[in-house]
């Protein structure tokens, strides 16, 4: 589209009356200052927008100074040509004076706007506006007319614009300029075409390496904890060849002893036996030793959720020791309830008793001088008295058998109601027994819970000066098991001493004893050495595994570090990419779209330079070169070529050669009113 402003009309615009000027391809205008320079300005933009340069909608339009005559219209007409094509566009502003019914003077009630093109006038300004869209879109107007338009917008504006010139770089144009024999950046592009977008999937691993540090701090401290933990180690064959030979001397010793007679053969194989029984004991009793000695530096990695599963395990006991307790309450309360019905039940039951003794208690008796006829006032035949008798003292024993025997069906029911209450206190004093029972077990359960709780909570908060020895001596000083073994050796250890004393009466056998006492001991220290065999080998494997998992976090770490460089390595690519493409357009200026940061990331922006000079620090001359430059090339972006207003011309020796139309604007002191001739 190329859009040439031919011919501009003003009247009563501005201040200015009547001003018709014709414009060619490089037009120029002088004048002094207030000669109406901007006015024509202002002119093109409200008759194509209703606007004015700056975005103000029908500002000061009418005269101030001849108020006369603002009654009249306010128009701006316009003839172009628009591809070869001639269209004239007129706006007309005007005020609407309105006389009301029943007065006689008009009264003002506002402004508005007529709208014509090609002389047509349009039914709505819409209509009107669609048709200027047509010739020149209102979002790019100014764009390509005002050569100091662009750079007045935000950074973010203008990069808005410019990407939309550099159009799109496809993933595949920017992982072709950076890819080489080494990487391919095959995983980068495998990522970006899931339709991830790139600075989410910055942010994913900029928190992946971030769990990964900090975990790959801790490990030294937990390798050097753990090898902390692991006991010294000895030379397990040498343990073992030792503990053998021991115990074979034993065995020879035993054969002494039970070849010395067959009286002290007898004896002897009592005390052998407890003695094999008491080096048993002390095996299974350094067995228990031993587990809790490996349990325990297990238990201390984990020590934290052993004291939460008792502090809930507690919780519950508590809870389930507190709702016992409620129930116990309540059925207590109901047998209480029951006492007091039982009471009133025995009320009833006496009443009930007591009813029956006065119905048995009622005698029949008949008064004959009351039988005498109800007219006459005689007495009535004895016959009639002897059936009037016999009638009553039925309707007596009737009246007495029915009373009592009402009254020991109620006082049968009653009774029923005193049992079934009496047996419900009964079950429910067994239930309470019982219950009883189960809370004070759950309570002895509760006790023993809250002291392993206190027996870890107290390990938990000395983990820092952790002796293993305590805490194992601790540990066993409540296992009743080895408790137990304790005391069984003791027991034996003190029935060897009687037996071997009762011997001594028969033969001297005490330095075998002896002998066989020491080794036994020497056994016993020997297999506790023997017994750190396995819990060595399950810290020295922990180490490992801590050290394969440092090793395996590092390597993360570097898989990462190499993920994030293929990121920074595609970005600062497709930043060179779209500012090459972008500076690439332009002829005089270029546009910096990213600053380097401290910490070696990007940040967009948008800042115009012309031979490396900021805009904003540009002198008027090198702002018109740059404005234009950027018309030039949007206007061959859109394809769209509109009259171009260059201002303060004066000051602008040389403007570079541009398809649109310029209209120059020059102050000229000499020309007081507007001069137009072609440039």
């Amino acid at each position: 589209m190329k859009l040439i402003l031919k011919k501009l009309t003003l009247h009563n615009f501005k201040g200015i009356l009547d001003m018709s000027l014709d414009f060619v391809h490089k037009t120029k205008i002088s004048g002094a200052n207030e000669s109406g320079k901007s006015t024509i300005v202002t002119a093109f933009y409200w008759l194509l927008t209703g606007k004015d340069e700056f975005d103000r909608k029908d500002y000061e339009i009418k005269n101030t100074y001849k108020k006369e005559l603002n009654r009249q219209s306010h128009e701006v007409e316009g003839v172009f040509s628009v591809d070869g094509r001639e269209v004239t566009l007129k706006r007309v502003y005007l005020e609407d004076w309105q006389r009301p019914k029943g007065q006689s003077r008009e009264v003002f009630k506002g402004h508005y706007t007529d709208f014509y093109v090609n002389g047509v006038k349009c039914a709505t300004a819409t209509e009107y506006q669609q048709k200027v869209e047509e010739i020149i879109p209102a979002n790019i107007l100014k764009m390509v007319t005002n050569p100091l338009f662009f750079n007045t917008l935000s950074w973010q504006d203008q990069r808005r614009g410019l990407l939309a010139l550099a159009g799109e770089i496809t993933t595949d144009e920017i992982i072709g300029s950076i890819a080489s024999a080494d990487n391919d950046f095959s995983t980068l592009l495998m990522v970006l075409n899931s339709g991830k977008k790139l600075e989410d999937y910055k942010k994913e691993l900029a928190a992946k390496k971030n769990t990964l540090k900090k975990s790959a701090i801790e490990f030294p401290a937990r390798i050097d904890e753990a090898m902390r933990r692991t006991p010294e180690a000895h030379d397990w064959v040498v343990l073992q060849s030792d503990i053998d030979k021991r115990t074979n001397r034993i065995k020879e010793i035993e054969l002494v002893l039970m070849d010395s007679s067959k009286a002290l053969t007898e004896r002897q194989k009592g005390i052998t036996a407890k003695s094999n029984q008491l080096f048993s004991k002390k095996q299974d009793a350094e067995k228990i030793r031993s587990k809790v000695h490996t349990d325990l530096l297990t238990q201390q990695s984990k020590g934290g959720l052993e004291i939460t599963g008792l502090k809930n395990q507690i919780s519950a006991a508590e809870r389930n020791i507190q709702f016992r307790k409620d129930e116990v309450v309540r059925k207590e309360r109901d047998i209480e309830n029951w006492q007091k019905d039982i009471e009133q039940l025995d009320i009833q039951i006496k009443a009930r008793k007591d009813g029956w003794d006065d119905y048995n208690s009622k005698t029949f008796s008949f008064d004959e001088s009351s039988c005498t006829c109800p007219t006459c006032k005689q007495s009535l035949p004895a016959d009639d008295i002897a059936n009037k008798r016999i009638e009553l003292q039925a309707n007596f024993n009737n009246e007495v058998l029915s009373g009592k025997k009402k009254m020991v069906e109620e006082a049968n029911s009653l009774k029923q109601r005193r049992a079934e209450l009496v047996k419900g206190q009964e079950d429910a004093r067994s239930w309470i027994d019982e219950v009883l029972s189960n809370v004070n077990d759950e309570m002895a359960k509760l006790s023993t819970l809250q002291a392993e709780l206190s027996q870890l909570e107290e390990q938990e908060r000395n983990k820092g000066t952790f002796d293993i020895n305590t805490a194992v001596e601790a540990k066993l000083n409540l296992n009743g098991d080895y408790l137990n073994l304790k005391d069984e050796i003791t027991s034996l250890e003190e029935e060897i001493k009687a037996d071997t004393a009762a011997l001594g009466t028969t033969q001297d056998l005490t330095a075998e004893k002896e002998e066989k006492a020491r080794l036994q001991v020497e056994i016993f220290d020997l297999s506790k050495k023997l017994a750190l065999r396995d819990t060595i080998a399950k810290a020295t494997a922990r180490v490992e595994e801590l050290k394969k998992d440092e090793e395996a976090t590092a390597q993360e770490i570097a898989n990462i570090e190499r993920q994030e460089f293929e990121v920074d390595s595609y970005s600062r690519a497709k930043m060179d990419i779209l500012e090459n493409r972008v500076n690439g357009k332009f002829k005089y200026v270029s546009f910096r779209l990213f600053d380097r940061q401290v910490n070696g990331g990007e940040a967009d922006t948008c800042v115009c330079e012309y031979k490396g000079v900021p805009y904003p620090t540009l002198n008027t001359a090198a702002k018109m070169m740059a404005g234009l430059d950027v018309i030039n090339t949007f206007s061959s972006h859109y394809q769209v070529f509109a009259p171009v207003f260059c201002d303060n011309r004066e000051s602008v020796t040389i403007i570079p050669e541009i398809e649109s139309q310029t209209i120059s604007l020059f102050v000229s002191p000499a020309d007081q009113s507007i001069r137009i001739e072609a440039a």
